[in-house]
């Protein structure tokens, strides 16, 4: 089963993400950059695809950290959610609206479909 670790530092969020997915995926939820960065280091060759919302405590070092780690863990793959008008995202963080990028509120339909996307990147790599 393919693996997704989700970071939201709203346990709520995280949580009704996860449950959304977890038919489809091996889950793993972490609230913050810190515990998700502790996990990859551990289990790096068995994620794919890492969803993270923006807001982390701050967009720009939190867009800019989980960027870092596709250098780091080379075919990993990072969708972000957020709040934020999409036109902002990418006009100030250079993140490609449907591609890596989800804006809140979503659907369940569009929170699948960009996940699936993201992991069929990730296997193809």
């Amino acid at each position: 089963m393919p693996k997704l670790l989700i970071i939201d530092d709203d346990e709520q969020i995280r949580e009704l993400v996860g449950s959304i997915l977890e038919s489809d995926y091996d889950i793993s939820l972490t609230a913050s950059l810190d515990e998700a960065e502790a996990f990859l280091t551990e289990h790096s060759r068995q994620i794919g695809v890492v969803l993270s919302d923006m807001c982390l405590p701050d967009p720009k070092s939190t867009v800019s950290r989980v960027t870092g780690w596709q250098t780091q863990y080379p075919g990993l793959e990072t969708v972000f959610v957020s709040g934020l008008p999409a036109a902002a995202v990418r006009n100030d963080f250079g993140l490609v609206n449907g591609v890596n990028f989800l804006a809140k509120p979503f659907s369940v339909s569009e929170l699948r479909e960009i996940i699936a996307e993201a992991h069929a990147r990730f296997e193809r790599n």
